[in-house]
């Protein structure tokens, strides 16, 4: 995947928890469509086939588009943390969520822009 949600140098907030170092499906395709706008094609191309290629790789192995990945491709989905500690137990508050909206939705539009 491309783009984390936080500095990869910024080691004192980085952690595997959401908002803290993970990649964002909608962030990406955010960041994809500003270069766009703005004629960085190439680099916009870039992070669209990588983001698509990232989920692909987790949705063949899982059968499911999740919420947030591993920006350092060090842990599937379904073991990163969500607020927090995980829970020892399984614990859809503590847990990354899978079948996620936006992942799914975004995923698709990618796949239409890299088509064109």
């Amino acid at each position: 995947f491309r783009v984390p949600s936080i500095s990869r140098k910024n080691t004192e907030a980085y952690a595997k928890d959401m908002w803290r170092g993970p990649v964002w499906i909608n962030i990406n395709w955010l960041i994809a469509f500003g270069l766009e706008r703005y004629g960085m094609t190439a680099d916009a191309r870039r992070i669209l086939s990588e983001t698509v290629a990232g989920e692909e790789k987790f949705y063949l192995k899982y059968g499911t588009f999740f919420e947030f990945y591993d920006d350092r491709n060090e842990c599937d989905p379904p073991l990163l943390c969500r607020k927090g500690k995980c829970a020892p137990e399984i614990s859809p508050y503590n847990q990354v969520f899978h079948d996620y909206g936006w992942s799914a939705t975004l995923y698709i539009d990618m796949l239409a822009k890299l088509k064109r």
